[in-house]
């Protein structure tokens, strides 16, 4: 079945996405700390340079990612195939360790991936709560700031980070609005107020 084209946004110099993605079958993507640790890695490695970062969580089967596409000396059409690439390659050098680690084969990752460009200023706060929040709506017992595998914890520290933690922090009006933002969301969205999608 073809692909909405509202989820392959094309990627444009200074413009935000919401990137997402999730295994094929239900596999999980994920099977340890390690894997979750190497994503991360790869993630820097293959996309620090093209793209600056928001928010992520990564959960057993899928992904989330909340990016913006860096500004660099080439034109539109290129970035565009150029961070695409980048995420094709990275899921590949993801998917061969995977395999050689936990002796599988096979793909993993659904094909292609999803991107929305969010171009809504109430929407880019919306997302990172929705970001950090999926551990809950996947029925995870566990507090923002305890699962391992988000953003969320990152922007509460002081260690070095690639994400863009000032400009986010700043964006919802310093560190205490940003954590009150994520409670009244909370609240909201446990009332079945809170609506992404």
């Amino acid at each position: 079945m073809p692909v909405n084209p509202k989820y392959l946004a094309k990627f444009y110099p200074g413009n935000y996405y919401h990137v997402y993605n999730r295994s094929h079958s239900q596999k999980q993507m994920f099977l340890n700390h390690d894997n979750y640790v190497f994503f991360l890695q790869l993630l820097k490695k293959y996309l620090g340079h093209h793209l600056d970062f928001f928010a992520y969580c990564l959960l057993p089967n899928h992904f989330h990612l909340f990016v913006k596409a860096k500004d660099p000396d080439q034109n539109e059409q290129d970035i565009n195939l150029t961070i695409s690439n980048q995420f094709r390659n990275m899921c590949i050098a993801y998917t061969n360790a995977y395999n050689i680690m936990h002796h599988m084969y096979g793909g993993i990752f659904e094909t292609p991936f999803r991107r929305i460009m969010v171009d809504d200023d109430n929407y880019f706060s919306s997302l990172v709560y929705y970001i950090h929040c999926n551990p809950q709506h996947h029925n995870m017992n566990i507090a923002l700031s305890n699962y391992p595998y988000s953003s969320y914890a990152s922007f509460l520290s002081n260690k070095l980070t690639l994400l863009q933690r000032k400009q986010v922090l700043d964006w919802f009006g310093g560190r205490n609005l940003f954590i009150k933002y994520h409670e009244m969301q909370k609240r909201n969205y446990m009332a079945g107020e809170f609506l992404i999608e």
